[in-house]
C-alpha cells in the first residue's frame, strides 16, 4: 500500500490547480473540458449568458454584476471548518477556491474571475491555488485577476459606466463586502440591486448534466439508507446510525459528505422536526426517523425514512406509517396527472387535505375529537421545497410558481404525535411516535421521475431489507 501511494505521488507530482482537475483527479474529472464533475466549461459559459439574457429582459442593459464566493471560516484558532463554496458563485464559475469572486459586465458580457493573490506560505500549509494565467482557459472567463486588484476593477467600471451595481450584500461579510461598502460610502453607486431572485429563477431549472448528478446523489444516498437499515438491529445509539449512514454515503462511489446535519431520531425524539442531537440510546420496539442525504459533487439529495429498530412494525407503527405513505402516494398521483397545474404551495394544500382524510379513516383520535382542528399541529411543516445544489435550494424562487420540467422538488408528509401535546386527543397506542417519508422528484414533460425510488419505502421492502443478510458490495459504477 505504501509503495503504491508513493509511486502515484512521484509520477503525478504536486498539483498546480486549486481544485480537482483532469490531470490530478481523473477519478473525479473524467473529461478535459469539464471544470466540475459532469459540468463542462461550455455549460458554465451558457449559464452566464442566460443570466445576462434574463437581466436584459428585466431592464438591466448595463451594470456590473458581482457574485462572491465563500471564505474559509474557523472553528478555533487555525482550525477551519470544512470549506463549502457558495452555490450561486459555483453555479456561474465552477471555481471551488475560497475567497474568490466573479464579476460580469452586463453591457459586453465580459466576465472576470478574481482569485486569491499568490502566497507561497499559504500554499505550503493549505495546498496550491490555480494561477491567474491558467484561470482564463480553465474556467472559460474573459479575464482573471488577483483579489488585490478588485477595488481598482470596481473603480474603473464606475468611472466608465453608469455605476449600477448588482450585488447580494447578505451572507458572511469578508473583504469584498467591505470593499463595496467603502466605495459606496465614498461615492455612492447609482443603484445597488440584489440579483439573487433572477439567479434563483435560472438555477431552479436543472440542465441534463445537473439532473445526472442529482440522480447519482439520490442513488448513493438510497444505497446508504438501505445499508443503514440493514445494520440497525446491531447498533446501540443514534450516533451509531449517524456514523453508519455517513460511512456508506462516502464509500459508495465517492459522495463527498452528508449534505446537511442529519436527523437521526429514535422513539419520541422523532417528534422534534429538526432533531440533530443524535445521541440517544436505541430501544427495542421503537422506531427511528432519519432525514439525511449525501452531496455528490455539489448536488444534494434529501431523503426521510422511518423504520422499526427491531426490523418489524408493530400494529400502531404500521397504521401511522401506512397513513403517511398513502398521503405521499396521493400527492404523487396529482403530480402525475399534470405537474404544471401544481405549485410547491398547492402540494401543501393537498397534503393537509389528505392527512385530514387518513386521520379520520385510521381512527387514531379519541372519540369526539375533530381532526380538522389538529391536522396542522400534527404536521407543522411544509410538504415540499426545491432541491439542487442546496438542500433548501433557490429560496427566492417563489413557491407559487407552476412546476416546470427540470425542477427537482421534495415531497415529505409527516405526522408527529408527542404525548405532551396530544395525549388528550390521540389514542394511547399512537403517542410518542413520529413518521416522515420524503423522496426527491424530478418534474418531467410527462409527469415525475422519483429519483430516490431505490430507497426502501414500503413496509414490506423495509422489513425484507432489515431481515436480509445481504453482504455489502461497493459497486463503483453508477
Amino acid at each position: 500500500m505504501i509503495s503504491r501511494i508513493f509511486g502515484t505521488l512521484s509520477r503525478r507530482g504536486l498539483s498546480k490547480w486549486g481544485q480537482p482537475h483532469k490531470d490530478t483527479h481523473p477519478h473525479i474529472i473524467s473529461q478535459r473540458e469539464h471544470v466540475n464533475n459532469g459540468i463542462s466549461v461550455m455549460e458554465f459559459a451558457e449559464r452566464r449568458s442566460k443570466l445576462i439574457q434574463v437581466l436584459n429582459e428585466n431592464g438591466f442593459e448595463k451594470g456590473l454584476l458581482v457574485i462572491t464566493g465563500a471564505c474559509t471560516s474557523y472553528m478555533t484558532d487555525k482550525i477551519p471548518y470544512f470549506f463549502r463554496q457558495k452555490t450561486d458563485f459555483r453555479y456561474f464559475s465552477g471555481c471551488l477556491e475560497p475567497s474568490s469572486s466573479l464579476t460580469i459586465d452586463i453591457a459586453n458580457s465580459n466576465s472576470t474571475l478574481f482569485l486569491r493573490d499568490p502566497d507561497p506560505r499559504r500554499e505550503l500549509w493549505e495546498g496550491p491555488s490555480t494561477s491567474i494565467e491558467d484561470a482564463v482557459s480553465y474556467f472559460g472567463v474573459s479575464d482573471a485577476l488577483p483579489m488585490s486588484q478588485f477595488t481598482e476593477h470596481l473603480m474603473q467600471f464606475r468611472k466608465a459606466n453608469d455605476g449600477r451595481l448588482l450585488f447580494d450584500p447578505s451572507g458572511p461579510e469578508w473583504s469584498v463586502h467591505e470593499i463595496i461598502k467603502d466605495l459606496h460610502n465614498q461615492k455612492p453607486f447609482n443603484s445597488v440591486v440584489n440579483p439573487t431572485p433572477y439567479i434563483h429563477a435560472i438555477r431552479c431549472i436543472k440542465s441534463k448534466a445537473e439532473i445526472d448528478l442529482m440522480l447519482n446523489s439520490a442513488i448513493v444516498s438510497s444505497h446508504a439508507f438501505k445499508r443503514t437499515m440493514q445494520a440497525t438491529s446491531s447498533l446501540e445509539t443514534e450516533s451509531d446510525v449517524f456514523a453508519t449512514m455517513d460511512y456508506h454515503v462516502r464509500m459508495y462511489n465517492g459522495a463527498n459528505f452528508l449534505a446537511y446535519p442529519p436527523v437521526v431520531a429514535s422513539g419520541a425524539n422523532a417528534n422534534i422536526i429538526h432533531y440533530i442531537s443524535n445521541n440517544a440510546a436505541l430501544h427495542n420496539g421503537e422506531m427511528i426517523l432519519m432525514d439525511a442525504g449525501g452531496e455528490y459533487h455539489g448536488y444534494s439529495s434529501d431523503i426521510s425514512r422511518t423504520w422499526p429498530i427491531n426490523g418489524k412494525f408493530s400494529l400502531s407503527q404500521r397504521v401511522l406509517y401506512e397513513m403517511i405513505y398513502e398521503v405521499q402516494t396521493s400527492i404523487f398521483h396529482k403530480l402525475l396527472e399534470d405537474p404544471s397545474k401544481q405549485t410547491i404551495d398547492s402540494l401543501y394544500s393537498i397534503m393537509i387535505s389528505e392527512l385530514n382524510r387518513v386521520i379520520k379513516s385510521a381512527g387514531i383520535l379519541r372519540d369526539g375529537v375533530n381532526s380538522s382542528s389538529l391536522v396542522h399541529q400534527l404536521c407543522p411543516h411544509h410538504v415540499s421545497h426545491y432541491l439542487g445544489m442546496d438542500i433548501h435550494d433557490t429560496p427566492l424562487a417563489s413557491k407559487k410558481n407552476s412546476l416546470k420540467p427540470g425542477m427537482v422538488i421534495t415531497v415529505e408528509p409527516g405526522i408527529y404525535i408527542s404525548s405532551s401535546k396530544f395525549s388528550q386527543y390521540v389514542k394511547k397506542e399512537f403517542l410518542d411516535i413520529g413518521v416522515r417519508i420524503e423522496d426527491d422528484l424530478l418534474i418531467t414533460h410527462n409527469g415525475i421521475d422519483v429519483l430516490t425510488k431505490d430507497c426502501p419505502k414500503t413496509i414490506q421492502e423495509i422489513e425484507e431489507v432489515m431481515g436480509s443478510e445481504e453482504k455489502v458490495n461497493y459497486d463503483t459504477n453508477l
